[in-house]
């Protein structure tokens, strides 16, 4: 028999009220020991890219160091010019403090604004690097959908969402470690994928980047990138979802969410379904709307006129992503992605 795995055993009545009165009495002990903890318990980072303060963490004097591009304020979710804006060449690095590097349990969270011509995979936040040790690296995969690394004591585990995210919407996205291993992936305050990856991390001198992994497989993000938090603790779901609803930077001051990110599936007026696709796509639009297909290296591959709703061949594309680009009578564009299998 493998040594992890053992034949459930049968029980007496006895043992089993046994059991019960200890998990009771367990839960009650807890109960009156424990209490509620605040958005603010275990914050070890948070970079909100204010103003003069753009590279500054919230929790600190520290300062962030720009690598590799010049990165500037740009857009955020609310109207301002408070997120900082990747081009996909660069990075910015907080160092390699102690506090990044964690033992019983973590939570990453951020707002991001994904560039259409973003086509690899980028990573919100990262301590990774090949040469130098690997700990944990949270982004956007190939595929539009979020992606997790984590470097345990023996072994790698990764672990990829299910929500294909949006261009040009902002999204909130967040994970989640506990110390012996349950990992979750979370979009805009909702569950996206959970799983029991590596039961302890490792700690490395790999230095905490923003926007990209940096050494080794640069991994740059395109876009906009807001409100990073970093715990040395896993929030619970309810925290997650507070993040989502009511927390517009590292100061709990209430400001709800945009009613564009609710929606991860629509991007603006133009909906492409199935996603992913295999032999052909339906695109809906609001209006009549010129549409667009281009490759990820920007190339149009179909150019049609369509009202409101047109169902497209896809059957000869070679596999991957795809850009979909619409522009109404007025000039409006949005746009969205698919991808072929």
């Amino acid at each position: 028999m493998h040594p992890c795995f053992h034949p459930f055993k049968k029980l007496s009545k006895h043992n089993n009220m046994k059991r019960l009165l200890l998990t009771v009495v367990t839960l009650l002990g807890l109960a009156s020991t424990t209490h509620a903890q605040s958005l603010s318990d275990s914050l070890k980072a948070c970079f909100t890219f204010n103003g003069a303060d753009s590279f500054k963490d919230g929790t600190s004097t520290g300062i962030l160091v720009s690598y590799n591009a010049v990165h500037v304020r740009s857009h955020d979710r609310f109207g301002g010019n408070n997120s900082l804006k990747f081009v996909g060449g660069g990075y910015v690095s907080a160092g390699n403090a102690a506090k990044y590097s964690v033992m019983d349990g973590l939570t990453i969270s951020a707002w991001i604004y994904i560039d259409v011509l973003l086509g690899g995979e980028g990573a919100i936040v990262s301590k990774w690097d090949n040469s130098i040790g690997d700990e944990y690296l949270f982004g956007v995969y190939s595929n539009n959908k979020l992606a997790l690394a984590l470097q345990g004591k023996t072994y790698e585990s990764t672990m990829l969402g299910r929500t294909v995210l949006p261009d040009t919407t902002w999204i909130h996205v967040a994970m989640t470690w506990a110390k012996g291993g349950l990992t979750n992936i979370y979009v805009n305050g909702v569950l996206d994928t959970s799983s029991i990856l590596v039961d302890s991390l490792v700690n490395t001198t790999t230095p905490f980047n923003i926007g990209g992994q940096g050494t080794g497989l640069t991994r740059y993000f395109q876009g906009n990138i807001d409100d990073v938090r970093f715990y040395n603790r896993a929030l619970s779901g309810t925290e997650i979802n507070t993040l989502y609803t009511k927390d517009s930077a590292c100061g709990l001051k209430y400001t709800p969410p945009p009613a564009a990110v609710n929606n991860v599936v629509a991007v603006g007026m133009v909906k492409v379904f199935p996603n992913p696709a295999t032999d052909a796509i339906t695109i809906g639009v609001a209006d009549k709307a010129t549409v667009l297909i281009c490759d990820v290296k920007g190339r149009v591959v179909y150019n049609t006129s369509i009202d409101k709703k047109a169902t497209i061949d896809i059957s000869g594309y070679s596999k991957g992503i795809y850009i979909v680009r619409a522009t109404d009578g007025d000039g409006n564009r949005c746009v969205s992605k698919f991808i072929k299998e």
